[in-house]
């Protein structure tokens, strides 16, 4: 099923620095960069609040692709997507198959980018609600295992260097 008809799609918009600085506060800005969650700062307002997943649309890191929850805003760099209806889209699920298929739709001519008409177009796979849910679950478990085991790998090699 394409994008398209599963979600509608949005951008952020320009967010400076200088402009988070003079509006420091609470709630999240997203920008292109994939480190630290593609945090780039905290402002005092929002663009966005709920089930979002964001995408990187140009650049080297174009194609990346996060699942979003909460009051956030993103940059002019950053597409959105929300779902048009939540009874039939996991939107974890989704965000998790965009990861693994989106880069194969980026453009390599010039600059990287995966824009919005591009991104809406893409299809992927749509099981029953149920299923995305349980995918959505096992997947974050998943993630939540890799995490449990590298921080253990990290803490045991500090360990034996400490000895």
């Amino acid at each position: 099923m394409a994008i398209e008809s599963i979600c509608e799609d949005g951008r952020g918009r320009v967010i400076s620095n200088d402009y988070i600085v003079a509006n420091h506060g609470e709630f999240p800005v997203y920008s292109s960069q994939t480190t630290n969650e593609g945090i780039f700062g905290y402002i005092n307002t929002y663009d966005f609040e709920g089930e979002y997943i964001t995408w990187t649309t140009d650049g080297v890191n174009a194609g990346t692709v996060f699942y979003r929850n909460g009051k956030f805003s993103c940059t002019n760099v950053c597409g959105t997507l929300k779902a048009k209806d939540h009874s039939i889209v996991n939107m974890k699920y989704l965000a998790y198959i965009l990861g693994k298929i989106a880069y194969k739709h980026v453009n390599h001519v010039g600059n990287d980018k995966l824009m919005n008409t591009p991104m809406k177009k893409i299809k992927v796979p749509l099981p029953p609600k149920h299923l995305q849910d349980e995918f959505a679950l096992y997947a974050s478990d998943c993630d939540k295992l890799k995490f449990e085991v590298k921080e253990f790998i990290k803490n045991h090699s500090k360990n034996k260097q400490a000895k």
